[in-house]
């Protein structure tokens, strides 16, 4: 969800939540789960068109799980997630005044408070983002 502010800024909101398996078979494979809620300030550099390039910049907070489901003495650990640094550029389809699809790539440096203790993580997401953009 973006609210505009003027022709080129907006403020978004935006909620994630992400599960997949990762690993090759056997006792190596886990679920990897991680839901967020971010908030940032984008720039678009045009705003007329069909076609409209944008950069942003935010945070986002959130949990961070890992469960060894396929594994019988595995354990499922989850914690806390900050992620302090999110930089986003994308290219957004405009098909109505206030929607847009386009794809859209994140690099951030998140906190991590993970049960071994705390560390820092770098996230690189690429996708498909669609925006319903008020007024």
């Amino acid at each position: 969800m973006r609210l505009r502010l003027g022709r080129h800024f907006g403020v978004g909101v935006t909620y994630e939540s992400v599960s997949v398996i990762i690993g090759q078979g056997g006792d190596a494979d886990y679920l990897y789960s991680r839901q967020q809620l971010g908030l940032d300030v984008q720039w678009r550099f045009l705003d007329e068109g069909v076609l409209r390039p944008w950069l942003a910049a935010g945070m986002a907070w959130g949990s961070l799980a890992r469960n060894q489901g396929f594994c019988q003495d595995c354990s499922v650990s989850g914690s806390f997630v900050w992620e302090y640094l999110r930089l986003q550029a994308g290219l957004d389809f405009v098909f109505a005044r206030s929607f847009a699809v386009g794809p859209a790539l994140r690099v951030g440096l998140a906190r991590w408070d993970a049960p071994e203790g705390a560390r820092t993580v770098t996230t690189v997401v690429a996708g498909l983002r669609v925006t319903v953009a008020l007024p």
